[in-house]
C-alpha cells in the first residue's frame, strides 16, 4: 500500500493516509496524537518526554519524518503549543 514511500518504523499503525507534500510528492501522513501516545504507552515516556523525542529525533532536521513524511492539522497546533506560541 506505500510502497516506494518512506515510513517510520514500528508506527505503522499511527498512519492516516497519504498526502501531496509541499513538493508534490507523495508523502505518509501520521497521527500526531497516535505517535505521541504510542511512545508514552509502548517506552513508558511521560507526555513531556514523549514530546521532546518526538520534536528532537523525529522531526529535528535529522530526522526522517521532517523530510519524508507529514502529521495531520493538528500537529502543527500542538507544535506551537509545545514551542509556546499557541492558546
Amino acid at each position: 500500500m506505500y510502497d516506494g514511500l518512506m515510513i517510520m518504523d514500528y508506527f505503522d499503525d499511527c498512519i492516516i493516509g497519504v498526502v501531496k507534500g509541499i513538493d508534490n510528492e507523495d508523502k505518509v501522513c501520521y497521527s500526531f496524537q497516535q505517535v505521541i501516545a504510542k511512545l508514552m504507552r509502548e517506552d513508558e515516556m511521560t507526555e513531556e518526554d514523549a514530546l521532546e523525542h518526538f520534536y528532537y529525533n523525529m522531526m529535528s532536521q535529522g530526522g526522517r519524518v521532517a523530510k519524508t513524511s507529514t502529521m495531520n492539522k493538528s500537529f502543527r497546533n500542538s507544535f506551537k503549543k509545545y514551542r509556546g506560541q499557541g492558546r
